[in-house]
């Protein structure tokens, strides 16, 4: 492998850990602030554009583990589904999350979010009347 193949997977590499970085934390809620936002990733109702890194960062995983299984002599029809399954699964999920993804697949804090009025106001909000730190919240007087 010459030196311009090597930067290329290191790259892809560096971007496949931070996509899926990313896109954990907003699945887990820990960053929440960009599902209020919309933009050019909310074209449905409501913006699922974080969950889109977490997606994205599936599809850039498969390459450089596709690179590792044929550099280890993996069979070709074992090499196509270590890169392809997961390839095409993050991609069809990726573009699916741009208009919907079903309510399964979302998680908790999102649908609790989403069925309270999905106000930016609550989003650190959930649904056992604890703020995002762990704190009760307060009533409105």
């Amino acid at each position: 492998m010459d030196s311009k193949s090597l930067l290329a997977v290191v790259l892809v590499c560096v971007c496949c850990i931070a996509a899926l970085t990313v896109g954990t934390f907003a699945y887990t809620g820990r960053w929440r602030s960009w599902a209020p936002r919309f933009g050019a990733a909310a074209l449905g109702k409501h913006s699922l554009g974080g969950f889109m890194f977490l997606f994205g960062g599936i599809v850039l995983a498969s390459l450089p583990l596709g690179l590792l299984a044929y550099l280890a002599g993996v069979p070709d029809a074992v090499l196509r589904a270590i890169v392809l399954v997961p390839a095409i699964g993050g991609l069809l999920l990726t573009l699916m999350s741009f208009f919907w993804l079903p309510r399964f697949m979302l998680p908790r804090w999102y649908k609790d979010w989403v069925d309270s009025g999905a106000e930016q106001a609550n989003l650190y909000r959930t649904s056992n009347n604890k703020n995002h730190d762990g704190t009760k919240q307060k009533r409105a007087s």
